[in-house]
């Protein structure tokens, strides 16, 4: 049996950039409409507390203790390049400090807090994040057909990162054994 994994995004979808961690996830769903047993691909949006419990409920029944991983995708603001890539080992003391990294106003750091103080263990969760370029009211790029699909139209630098970003988590969908942390440094 593959080790559990867990690919979350979380944004919001009317602020430009921010909206990274949804549209990786939307367009994951898109690729992989069938995942196999012990995997799950889900866009939590604005709803960041609730990702929370859900970390809290994986570590109770022992999915971060078997080798499982969980992966949050997500905008980050670090001062880095728009477009930048980077992972975030959210186990590490670190990285749990830095709660100036995500731009929501309850923010992921609301979510750990919240899951550590359910008794979660974050070994194996990692923050997947992408430096945004620009927060402004998104436009959304609809055709003229009804049924169509709304997205979002990320800036181009953004753009590239979460095409990058659905290969590394393609990758991992296909083969949740990978090792994260050497996929990105590839």
């Amino acid at each position: 049996m593959n080790p559990p994994l867990l690919i979350a995004g979380i944004g919001n979808v009317f602020l430009g950039d921010d909206a990274f961690g949804c549209e990786v996830t939307r367009r994951l769903h898109q690729s992989y409409p069938r995942l196999r047993d012990g995997i799950e691909l889900r866009d939590f949006g604005v709803g960041v507390r609730a990702l929370g419990y859900v970390l809290a409920a994986r570590s109770a029944n022992g999915a971060n203790g078997n080798g499982g991983t969980i992966v949050i995708v997500d905008a980050v603001a670090t001062g880095a390049a728009p477009g930048t890539v980077q992972l975030f080992d959210l186990a590490a003391v670190e990285a749990r400090s830095g709660a100036s990294v995500v731009h929501h106003t309850q923010g992921l750091d609301d979510a750990l807090t919240t899951a550590i103080a359910l008794g979660a263990r974050l070994d194996g969760t990692y923050l997947l994040g992408c430096e945004p370029a620009c927060f402004e009211p998104a436009v959304c790029a609809c055709e003229a057909d009804a049924d169509a699909t709304c997205r979002c139209l990320l800036t181009p630098q953004v753009e590239a990162a979460a095409q990058r970003c659905v290969g590394l988590l393609g990758q991992m969908l296909d083969d949740p054994a990978r090792d994260l942390v050497a996929l990105c440094s590839s």
